[in-house]
């Protein structure tokens, strides 16, 4: 299932992730392990990125806490099941591609300085949590020099 938003979004209340016992329909005998794959931040720093720019643990600790709770949620449904949440570094930025509903705001420069500074705190405060994080220079082989996408990469 790929369920999208913004990290804002999930935190406060305004989307609804459906709970993971109802996505997931295996049985716990033969597989009693799902991992849960969470790839938000990207709308956050497209559009988003001067309200917590100066503050992104603002948004990654809410994230984190969310992701938790999701999963403990899960247990509680399924207690002989073991989720594992992982959440994915966010992309680098672009200029490339328009989307009407969620349109880029600000200049490039700021996105991308969000971007990093998005994964560094994820990289933290997932580790001060214990939630598996791909690390915030996951994405460094897709970065032009500049910190953006790399051309070659662009849909």
């Amino acid at each position: 299932h790929f369920l999208s938003g913004s990290i804002h979004t999930w935190t406060c209340g305004k989307r609804h992730i459906p709970p993971l016992s109802t996505l997931y329909n295996g049985s716990s005998s033969k597989n009693p392990c799902v991992v849960v794959l969470f790839s938000y931040g990207e709308i956050d720093c497209r559009c988003h990125a001067r309200k917590w720019i100066d503050d992104a643990e603002s948004l990654t600790v809410p994230y984190i806490n969310a992701i938790r709770q999701y999963v403990a949620n899960f247990m509680k449904t399924r207690p002989l099941m073991r989720a594992v949440p992982i959440v994915l570094a966010v992309p680098p930025a672009t200029d490339e591609g328009y989307n009407p509903e969620v349109p880029r705001k600000g200049e490039l420069p700021v996105r991308i300085t969000a971007t990093n500074s998005l994964n560094s705190s994820l990289d933290s405060v997932c580790s001060r949590h214990g939630v598996a994080f791909t690390g915030a220079n996951t994405w460094d082989f897709a970065k032009d020099e500049y910190g953006a996408l790399h051309r070659s990469l662009y849909d």
